[in-house]
């Protein structure tokens, strides 16, 4: 066998081997998450739901940044968690549902409620009376076919 012709050959099934990974690996449904961007000089936490107000559960907690590193709960970090978006920043929210990779909370026919609640409110208010009074600052309501159309972008404008 000629040593040239071998050498391309490995070199033709090599090239194809790794073109086929990467194309099978690089189709990533592009509606993961929802991309939150918020245009305030505060920031915003993000509660969405498909029920028209905001419920206990899941409750959002306040962000407090650990910079002593003497805390070790599950909120005391130096990242906020992703239902928090910085003043003039973007933050994505990532649930998605395991069998179709569609974001949830909705199937195509659904809506989602975003509520937008400030930091000073969750400083000053618990998570009950946050609830009980529905102390929000806006709230939105977009169906699927919405987001899609915004490319599942959403501009908080206070």
């Amino acid at each position: 066998m000629n040593l040239p012709n071998l050498n391309m050959k490995i070199i033709k099934l090599t090239i194809a081997i790794v073109l086929l990974f990467n194309v099978s690996c690089a189709y990533d449904s592009p509606y993961k998450s929802l991309e939150i961007y918020n245009n305030s000089d505060d920031a915003i936490y993000v509660f969405f739901s498909n029920k028209d107000s905001i419920t206990i559960s899941p409750k959002l907690e306040l962000f407090v940044k650990d910079t002593t590193g003497l805390y070790f709960t599950s909120y005391d970090s130096i990242y906020s968690p992703e239902y928090r978006v910085n003043a003039r920043s973007f933050s994505y929210l990532r649930e998605k549902s395991v069998s179709t990779s569609k974001w949830i909370p909705f199937t195509d026919k659904d809506f989602v409620n975003l509520f937008f609640i400030t930091e000073n409110t969750m400083k000053i208010y618990s998570w009950e009376e946050i609830v009980e009074k529905q102390l929000y600052v806006k709230k939105v309501r977009y169906s699927y076919k919405q987001l899609e159309k915004l490319k599942f972008r959403i501009m908080y404008k206070p």
